[in-house]
C-alpha cells in the first residue's frame, strides 16, 4: 500500500505486483504532498495525510487526513487540518 504525490492510495498484490485497487480523491488531484500512508494497529485502516484542494504545502494552507479500509480502498473518514501535510 502506498500514496502518490496528490493523496491517491494504491494497493498492489505483493506476489504479482498487480493493482488490487486504487482510490484517487477528486478534491486533491492538483495538489502536491510529501505526506504518506501508514497502516493502523487495529481495524485494518490505512491513514494518509496530504494537502487539500490545489495546495502544495505552503504556510497558511490546509491539509487533509483520511482513513481508508485496507480491504477495498473505500474512505472511512476524513478530517480537514489547519496545516498542510
Amino acid at each position: 500500500v502506498f500514496m502518490d504525490f496528490a493523496g491517491g492510495l494504491y494497493k498492489l498484490n505483493l506476489t504479482t505486483g498487480a493493482e488490487m485497487w486504487k482510490t484517487l480523491p477528486e478534491c486533491c488531484r492538483s495538489s502536491f504532498s510529501d505526506g504518506g500512508a501508514g497502516l493502523g494497529p487495529k481495524n485494518h485502516l490505512v491513514y494518509t495525510c496530504s494537502n487539500f484542494g490545489q495546495n502544495i504545502g505552503m504556510e497558511g494552507t490546509t491539509g487533509i487526513v483520511r482513513a481508508f479500509f485496507l480491504s477495498n480502498g473505500t474512505q472511512a473518514w476524513y478530517k480537514i487540518t489547519t496545516m498542510p501535510c
